[in-house]
């Protein structure tokens, strides 16, 4: 009786311990997971793909095969023909093919990319609901949404598994995401990990990972008006960001743009295996990229990055999560990392955003519980306060954050507590948060959702399912919430400024009108004479804001003057080149 209960006795204190075992959520972590469940005589190659589309897929799809650097010329020539082969239409005499291109080149190392000749709408109708389902894939575990300013056109990037295979798939929407359409994929067997995705120009951008010797950070870009995949000005398929170097590797990236002020500059930030933060930036043809030294050899997980709007200092803000378990905050221009606050082990999502002085941290907290909690500070980062985003009383994990001009501050994170929801809250840049409140129909996946700030006080929010479909992408929006987050409107007619200044080549230029009006704004030189008119139109009341580009005029004094009917504005601007 005695060893009966010494038994139940080991058992239950076997089965406590593991329930207090951190989960682990890490979502590059949970691909090498299901990747060691495959065996590598079991991994599939990646056109493997090609031969289980329907036929009317495959007269759809234009395909671009990308070996590693290291395969020869004649693998070049015969991935080649292979290709012009597929997009003919003779698929089986391009299936052949891939044989022989296999036993030149390590078949792990081929990675096929696919444009849609016509995009493939999202078919299952049944599964709407005040949420919209992007694209027809499941098996999904990362997300990335940003939105081409100019247009209002939405993008979507998605990684999902199919067998032994990793993808993404490129998605649209032009209609403020009422409907989607995939564009473009690209896959590789064991191949992908991470991906990030930014709006730059007339181009959505995606960088990922790709196992090479042993990791790459690329990038890769997609037309803003069509979501096709299309070549750098160099010819070029993709961009190399960073090779790491064995034992090393990449395990999480993160890429941002400046679109909301400048639309000159790509951010592309890294934390690998071995804990190296790295900073790269390019300009928009996204070919060069230059480092910037951080010093940082500590980074573990939960990597995030944003541009800073508007910004009094430092142009762009990162978190992320050392070795000892620490919230980091960093900052650019110089870089800068000395913000770090204890959150605890199985923590592995922050979220950060930034409105000029603003900067405002989301992440995980372990202290009897998870939950979400963030840090504010309205001086650039000289000091902080900290807040809780939920209810401390139940758990509550993976935020997401933006901050963006007009729209104040947005969060979603996943409410654990059956039936589990994405919840939102929200708050000016000042002020209290709102009600957290479910907007989503689906119980969401506890991987990290995506959010962005698309204009008239609306987010919209890209989240995993966790219900069948398991691990299907869905859109909603913030207004869906019924949280009121409209900006008061501008009480007089004020030109705010315009930064930087001084400036090279372009400047922003911001102002606020309390009413509907027509509007003229022109740039004249320091002896008075006209040298543009920038704006001539009707503008709704509210904040602007606009983009001069003066890389045609020489270095020197400028004055923009902003008129309307009753009254009329000038601000000095230093143009140095």
């Amino acid at each position: 009786m005695k060893l009966t209960l010494i038994i139940i006795s080991l058992c239950f204190c076997a089965i406590v311990l593991a329930a207090a075992q951190p989960i682990d959520r890490s979502q590059a972590q949970a691909i090498d997971r299901e990747n060691d469940m495959i065996s590598h005589s079991a991994r599939m190659p990646i056109w493997n793909g090609l031969k289980q589309m329907t036929a009317d897929e495959k007269a759809n799809s234009q395909i671009q095969i990308e070996l590693p650097a290291t395969a020869g010329l004649e693998a070049r020539e015969l991935a080649g023909t292979i290709e012009e082969l597929w997009n003919s239409r003779h698929y089986n005499e391009a299936l052949s093919g891939f044989g022989a291109l296999a036993q030149m080149v390590n078949l792990e190392q081929i990675a096929i990319g696919n444009n849609w000749r016509t995009p493939v709408p999202t078919e299952d109708f049944s599964l709407w609901g005040t949420d919209v389902r992007i694209g027809n894939r499941d098996s999904a575990y990362v997300t990335a949404l940003d939105v081409h300013r100019a247009t209002g056109t939405l993008f979507a990037v998605l990684v999902y598994r199919e067998g032994s295979a990793y993808y993404f798939s490129v998605n649209r929407s032009t209609n403020n995401g009422s409907t989607w359409s995939e564009t473009a994929t690209w896959g590789a067997v064991d191949s992908l990990r991470m991906i990030s995705a930014a709006v730059m120009g007339n181009h959505c951008l995606v960088a990922y990972t790709c196992k090479t010797n042993p990791f790459d950070s690329r990038i890769r870009r997609y037309r803003y008006n069509t979501g096709l995949a299309e070549n750098f000005n160099d010819g070029a398929t993709y961009k190399v960001v960073y090779t790491s170097a064995s034992p090393d590797s990449v395990k999480e990236v993160s890429l941002i743009s400046n679109q909301d002020y400048y639309n000159n500059r790509l951010y592309y930030s890294i934390i690998t295996k071995q804990g190296s933060l790295l900073l790269f930036w390019a300009d928009t043809a996204a070919i060069t990229w230059n480092q910037l030294v951080t010093g940082v050899t500590t980074a573990k997980r939960g990597l995030s990055s944003t541009c800073n709007e508007g910004y009094a200092a430092y142009y762009a803000w990162f978190s992320y999560i050392n070795n000892g378990d620490t919230l980091c905050i960093a900052k650019n221009s110089p870089f800068s990392s000395s913000t770090k606050f204890y959150i605890g082990a199985s923590t592995y999502c922050t979220s950060i955003g930034a409105y000029e002085d603003t900067v405002t941290c989301a992440f995980e907290y372990l202290g009897y519980r998870l939950y979400c909690r963030y840090l504010v500070s309205y001086n650039g980062g000289t000091s902080w306060s900290i807040g809780s985003l939920s209810d401390t009383a139940t758990t509550s994990e993976s935020p997401a954050l933006a901050a963006r001009d007009d729209g104040g501050v947005g969060v979603i994170y996943r409410y654990y507590t059956p039936t589990r929801q994405e919840r939102y809250t929200w708050r000016n840049y000042t002020g209290g948060w709102t009600t957290p409140i479910a907007i989503t129909n689906y119980e969401p996946y506890w991987n990290r959702p995506a959010i962005e700030y698309l204009g008239s006080n609306r987010y919209g929010v890209v989240y995993l399912s966790n219900t069948s479909p398991i691990r299907a992408a869905y859109f909603d929006l913030s207004t869906a919430s019924g949280i009121d987050q409209k900006a008061s409107l501008p009480k007089s007619f004020m030109v705010a400024r315009n930064y930087p200044n001084p400036f090279n080549a372009s400047t922003c230029i911001t102002f606020d009108l309390p009413k509907s009006t027509q509007i003229n704004i022109d740039v004249f030189d320091i002896l008075g004479r006209k040298v543009e008119t920038i704006f001539e139109g009707y503008q709704q009341a509210g904040q602007h804001k606009l983009i001069w580009n003066a890389d045609n005029l020489s270095s020197g004094v400028y004055f923009a003057r902003l008129s309307t009917a009753e009254e009329s504005q000038t601000l000095k601007m230093v143009l140095l080149k």
